[in-house]
């Protein structure tokens, strides 16, 4: 019984799983900024398999940050059960307490996003843009270097200064940019364009990263169905947090 009462304990004020790699309970992301990231992030598990969530809460209920992403992560089964290749981002904005932001990650992705990196990633990428309040700017910016290194695409250092890389980059972007203009020119004559008006940081980025990597290339080839659900992935507490 007192084993039980622990467990039912250990889970109090975490979040029920959803089926969605978005989960904004803090009111920090338009709509179209919400969609954007879910459609990035949804694109990036169906060519990579790595989960990542992002969780923003206004309160974190008493837990410390680290142990709140540790136990969505395990309770939602981030990333797959063979991999354990999940990771977990949780905000909580700065209001009557002082704002935090973690990384968690699992155990499959320990090895390409340690600690360390988890660290500079929140303190050099995250909180600069969060003390703007700039909280989409921010997870964007985070997300342009996670996705390609856990990934296996980069190293850390080369994806946030590489000069190699950041022709790379903008080469594929370059090539891109003709798939999404063509994308974007069916989709107005349709009424189907998600943008409403162009396309942010983080989907150009991404588009043109899987197009150097010759995976289609074309917008149109990230257009199948949504979230296919988490896999029952493990966390060993790998990450790194800061505050603001």
């Amino acid at each position: 019984m007192v084993v039980l009462f622990a467990g039912m304990f250990a889970w109090a004020g975490i979040p029920q799983k959803t089926n969605s790699l978005v989960n904004d309970y803090a009111g920090l992301f338009t709509n179209e900024q919400r969609r954007y990231l879910e459609y990035n992030l949804v694109a990036f598990d169906d060519s990579t398999s790595n989960q990542i969530l992002i969780i923003t809460t206004p309160s974190l209920e008493g837990y410390d940050i680290s142990d709140y992403a540790f136990e969505i992560g395990e309770k939602w089964g981030v990333g797959r059960a063979e991999q354990d290749n999940g990771l977990v981002i949780v905000i909580k904005p700065k209001n009557q307490t002082p704002g935090r932001a973690f990384i968690a990650t699992g155990y499959g992705l320990e090895g390409a996003l340690p600690d360390a990196v988890c660290k500079e990633i929140v303190d050099l990428e995250m909180i600069p843009h969060f003390k703007k309040n700039d909280y989409y700017g921010g997870v964007v910016a985070a997300l342009n270097i996670i996705m390609p290194v856990a990934a296996g695409e980069y190293s850390y250092q080369a994806a946030r200064d590489d000069t190699g890389g950041v022709v790379a980059l903008v080469i594929t972007l370059l090539i891109v940019a003709v798939f999404v203009v063509l994308a974007f020119s069916g989709n107005n004559s349709k009424g189907n364009n998600i943008g409403g008006g162009g396309i942010d940081p983080l989907t150009a980025v991404w588009l043109g990263s899987m197009a150097g990597r010759n995976h289609g290339g074309s917008f149109g080839s990230f257009s199948g169905g949504g979230f296919g659900g988490f896999g029952g992935g493990s966390f060993g507490g790998g990450g790194a947090g800061g505050s603001w």
